[in-house]
């Protein structure tokens, strides 16, 4: 029996900026947390999972980990740790072999909604299993 072909999976920035902050404020088990928690694992639902992140979805998590005034060792700590999980991972992804050929365009914010940081999706999302994004995440 071959093994399970790993789940190549996209999370929002917003999503990890937000799994930081719940854990920062003492909050236990929102969807973000268990989110990471996950990729932390490598494994959703019995299959091996992989992180597929970008450069600039690592710039802009690091930027607005920075704009909340987290400190600079603290956002550099972080940003490896995002990096180390996707080198690491099942299919070990280098996220500077992931490149944005064509900006893309911004997504239209929702009324009254603050946005965190403008997340770029990397190109090789049309390759991923799922692409999960923080509005997609409430219960």
């Amino acid at each position: 029996m071959t093994a399970a072909r790993p789940l190549r999976i996209v999370l929002d920035v917003n999503i990890f900026v937000t799994d930081v902050l719940s854990r920062r404020l003492g909050r236990r088990g929102t969807t973000s947390q268990k989110l990471v928690d996950a990729m932390l694992a490598g494994e959703i639902g019995g299959r091996p999972a992989q992180l597929v992140i970008s450069l600039a979805m690592l710039e802009s998590f690091r930027g607005a980990l920075l704009r909340l005034g987290a400190p600079s060792a603290a956002v550099d700590a972080a940003t490896s740790a995002l990096l180390d999980l996707t080198r690491n991972g099942p299919d070990a992804l280098d996220p500077y072999l992931l490149l944005d050929p064509a900006p893309r365009d911004r997504c239209p914010r929702q009324s009254g909604r603050p946005s965190i940081g403008r997340a770029r999706t990397p190109s090789s999302a049309d390759r991923a299993s799922m692409l999960l994004r923080r509005s997609q995440t409430r219960m």
